[in-house]
C-alpha cells in the first residue's frame, strides 16, 4: 500500500510503480479526474479541488524528496508521472499551492 513515508524511503532514481497508490492502477475514473485540470478556482468546487491537492501534494513531495531535489520543474514532475500517455493537467496548481 502506498504511503508517503514509503515513498520517501524508496532509492533515490527507483520506479516509483510499486509506491504509486492503489488508484494509479485500479480506478480509471478516479485518474481521469485527478489528471483533469483544477477549476479557475477553489470556491467553483472545493470538494473537487480539495480531493486533487490531496492527492498530488504529497506524491510531489515525495517524489522530489526519493529523487533528492530541492527545485521541481513542472516538465520533470509531469514526465515522472506520466501515465498511458497522459499527464496531469493540474501539477503547475499544485506547485503554485506548495509556494505558498
Amino acid at each position: 500500500m502506498w504511503s508517503p513515508e514509503r515513498e520517501a524511503e524508496a532509492p533515490a532514481g527507483g520506479d516509483p510503480a510499486g509506491l504509486l497508490p492503489p488508484e494509479w492502477e485500479e480506478d480509471e475514473e478516479r485518474m481521469s479526474f485527478l489528471f483533469s485540470a483544477f477549476k479557475r478556482s477553489r470556491e467553483v468546487n472545493s470538494t473537487d479541488w480539495d480531493s486533487k491537492m490531496g492527492f498530488w501534494a504529497p506524491l510531489v513531495l515525495s517524489h522530489s524528496r526519493r529523487q533528492g531535489v530541492v527545485r521541481l520543474r513542472l516538465r520533470d514532475l509531469q514526465e515522472a508521472f506520466q501515465r498511458k500517455g497522459s499527464v496531469p493537467l493540474g501539477l503547475a496548481t499544485v506547485l503554485q499551492d506548495l509556494l505558498r
